[in-house]
Formats: structure tokens, sequence, C-alpha cells
């Protein structure tokens, strides 16, 4: 198979991170409004259903081939814990009266289950210190963001925390996996075949648990419906669509990085539109974790020769930080795993 050895353009890389930043920083907030008057499984499954089926029609008609039974099979695989699992609990956590910011910041966690997912995988080795101190220093900014003291104060029910740190988790081992899954090369069907799957199996959920025979298109708020198109267009087919690509092309410690800056988005659009606490002390918290993403992102700079295409374009792009290259469980050892969607 003829492959290609050319790296991303830096303005394509710097693009795709500011759609997943910004957009998925918004979706927290869109979450909510959206949930006020659409149940919370429902809603999700139809956006990504409907977001899955434009994306997979997109793809075909630029010349895309069928995807194949394998294809198929390992979209179910990956979207079991990215959308079953990740975005259910999400979802309804936030039904539940989880605020948006907070829902954010303890999302947040999905870099350190990567890193911890990867190095403790067989053949894993520990990441750079200075990954290492990112993270560190990240996950205080998270906690302090978090202000603990509000959330008692507000009487939270602690499954509501528990269930988008389950959510993160499981984010974390989807995105490892569909890295290097046989999922199809064009980057809008592959896309789109994972939240056709998600979205059906969501959509099932809904039907299980009664979420769908409670939704009643004539009560629906227009908030809410301004929240699913935009929870449609823009988080699952701009930003996933993004995401997608960064995982093809970036190290994964380096992609994951957004869930640092989706919760200072995240925070301030809560302040702005849902009244949520925004004050000196939560600038700090957004400041610390900032910090944290330079140190992450300044250890990719550092080993610039490793990821250079020049050098060795299939190593380059499965290496993890502080480490030669992925375990050979998330390591389909293939020329395919140049292509750049």
């Amino acid at each position: 198979m003829q492959t290609t050895s050319t790296r991303p353009a830096t303005w394509l890389i710097v693009l795709a991170f500011a759609l997943v930043y910004l957009i998925w920083g918004s979706s927290y907030i869109g979450i909510r409004f959206a949930v006020q008057s659409i149940p919370p499984f429902f809603m999700a499954g139809s956006r990504f259903l409907v977001a899955g089926v434009i994306l997979f029609a997109w793809g075909r008609l630029r010349g895309a081939p069928m995807p194949t039974r394998s294809n198929w099979r390992a979209a179910a695989i990956a979207t079991t814990p990215m959308f079953l699992i990740n975005n259910s609990l999400l979802v309804w956590s936030q039904s539940q009266g989880l605020p948006s910011g907070l829902a954010a910041v303890v999302i947040a966690s999905t870099p350190m289950w990567v890193v911890l997912i990867t190095w403790f995988s067989p053949g894993g080795k520990r990441p750079s210190w200075m990954v290492i101190g990112g993270i560190t220093l990240s996950t205080m900014g998270i906690i302090a963001l978090a202000n603990p003291e509000q959330a008692l104060a507000a009487h939270f029910n602690p499954l509501l925390v528990l269930a988008p740190l389950i959510a993160a988790i499981a984010w974390a081992v989807g995105s490892l996996y569909g890295r290097t899954a046989d999922l199809p090369k064009d980057a809008p069907l592959s896309t789109g075949i994972q939240l056709m799957v998600g979205g059906v199996m969501v959509l099932i959920l809904s039907a299980i648990t009664g979420d769908m025979g409670q939704f009643d298109p004539s009560q629906v708020k227009p908030e809410s419906w301004f929240a699913w198109v935009h929870l449609t267009l823009m988080a699952s087919i701009v930003a996933f669509t993004s995401f997608t690509w960064l995982m093809r092309n970036i190290t994964p410690a380096r992609v994951m990085t957004y869930a640092y800056v989706n919760p200072v988005i995240a925070v301030f659009l809560g302040w702005i539109l849902a009244s949520e606490t925004f004050d000196g002390a939560t600038l700090l918290a957004a400041a610390v974790i900032i910090g944290g993403v330079f140190l992450i992102v300044a250890d990719q700079g550092r080993r610039r020769q490793v990821l250079s295409a020049d050098a060795n374009p299939t190593e380059a792009r499965e290496t993890f930080p502080g480490r030669r290259r992925l375990p050979r469980w998330l390591d389909r050892r293939s020329t395919e795993a140049t292509h750049s969607g």
C-alpha cells in the first residue's frame, strides 16, 4: 500500500485544537440548556445519529469507500465507552442538577487516565517528568476550580460527581482504542459511523429506560432546540471530526489537553449564561490549569525531533511522551497509522 509521510501543516493542527477547545468547552452549557426540556438520553442519542448520518453522507459523496464489516465492528467497540458510557453519564448527571462548569472540571481528569492507561499497559513506560508535572499542576487547578465548599453547600449527590469521573475514564479508553482501530481512513466517514453507532446505542438505552417516551416536541423550550442544534452540528460534527483527525496525527497526551482548557471555557460560559460562580479564585485555578497544559505541550515541542515525519513517520506518529512507542496492544504497527484523514 502506498503511504504518505507528509506531516500535517501547523496551521491545520492549531485550527483543529481551537475547534476542539472552544466548541467542546461550550458543549457543557449546551447540554444544560438542552436537557431542561428534552429527555437526556433521547437528546444525546438523537443528535449523535443525525450528525452521523450527515457525516456519513458527506464522506460517501466525497468518494470514500463503503465501510467494511471490520470498520463497523471497530466503531461499535470504540463508541461503547465513548458514547454509551461517557455521554450518557454526562447528560444524566447534568439533567440531575450537576452544574455545567463542575461537569467540565471532573471530565478534565481524562488526560490523567490516558497517561495511566498507557503507562500501565503491557510494554508501557513512565511518561516524562514534564508531562507528570503538567498533569499534577493541572489536577491541582481542577480541584481548586471545582470549589468543593460550594458543592457541599448546594447538597450535591456524590453520585453526580462520580458519573462524569467514570465518564472520563471511559472516554480515555475509547479514544486510545479508536486511535489505532480499523476505522475508515476518511475522517468524515470514520466520525460518521462512530456517531451513528453511538447514537443508536444511546437511543436503545433511552427506549429501555423509558426516557424516549417522555419526549414531547410541543413542550421543548426554544433554548433547548437551539442547544440541540448547536450540539448536533458544532459539537458532534465539527469538534468530533477535529478530535478524530488529531488523534490520528498527534500524540494522545497532547490531544487530551483539551480537557484542561474546556473547564475554563465551560466555567466562563456558565457564569455568563447561567449565573454560575466566577471569581478571583476561579481565575487563579484556571491559570494553574493552563500552566499545566503549557508543560505538556512544551514537552512535545522538546521532542519534536522524535515526532518528525522525516525521521520515521510511522514511529513518530505512535510516539508517546517519555517512551519510544505505544504498547503492542495499542499499536497496529501498520503504515496505515500515518494517514492524516
